[in-house]
C-alpha cells in the first residue's frame, strides 16, 4: 500500500481493533457492511473518502472499552481441577472415560478439567466415582475460587 492516507488510515483501524479485540474485517463489517475492505486495501485497493469516513464514525461512535470483545479467556486451573486431573492421569483416562464415569459430557469434564468450577452435584459425582480422591472440599479451597 503505497497511498499515504490509505496506510494511516489502515493503521488507525489496526490499532482500534488492537483495542478491542476483533478484526479488520469485523470492524469493516459493522461499520460498512463489507469484511473485504481491509483485504482489498492491502492488496492495493481503493477507497472511498466517504468508505473511511463511515469506518471512522463508527469507530468513534463505540470506542473501545477496556473489555474486549473477542474470546473470553479461558478459567485457571483451580485446587479442584489439578486433583481432577492428576486422579484421571492415575487412572489413564481422558475426558470421554472420565465423563462416563461421572455421568456428564466429555466436552462439560474438559471445561472442568479446564478450570471451570462445577455445580455441586457435579461435585458430588466426581466425589463419587474418584472414591473421594478429589472430594468436594478440593474445589473450594483458597486456590479453588470459590463460588459465593
Amino acid at each position: 500500500m503505497t497511498d499515504p492516507i490509505l496506510s494511516q488510515f489502515c493503521a488507525e483501524a489496526q490499532t482500534y481493533c488492537d483495542a478491542r479485540g476483533i478484526s479488520l474485517g469485523t470492524l469493516a463489517a459493522y461499520a460498512v457492511d463489507d469484511n473485504t475492505l481491509f483485504v482489498r486495501l492491502s492488496q492495493g485497493g481503493q477507497c472511498l473518502p466517504r468508505t473511511m469516513q463511515k469506518v471512522r464514525d463508527y469507530m468513534l461512535r463505540n470506542p473501545p472499552t477496556g473489555r474486549r470483545v473477542g474470546r473470553p479467556k479461558p478459567p485457571t486451573p483451580n485446587a479442584g481441577s489439578i486433583a481432577l486431573t492428576e486422579w484421571m492421569q492415575s487412572q489413564g483416562l481422558k475426558h470421554g472415560a472420565a465423563a462416563q464415569r461421572f455421568g456428564i459430557s466429555r466436552s462439560y469434564t474438559a471445561e472442568i478439567v479446564n478450570g471451570k468450577l462445577p455445580g455441586r452435584e457435579t461435585i458430588r459425582k466426581i466425589d463419587e466415582a474418584t472414591g473421594g480422591k478429589v472430594p468436594p472440599a478440593a474445589w473450594f479451597t483458597s486456590a479453588g475460587g470459590a463460588r459465593g
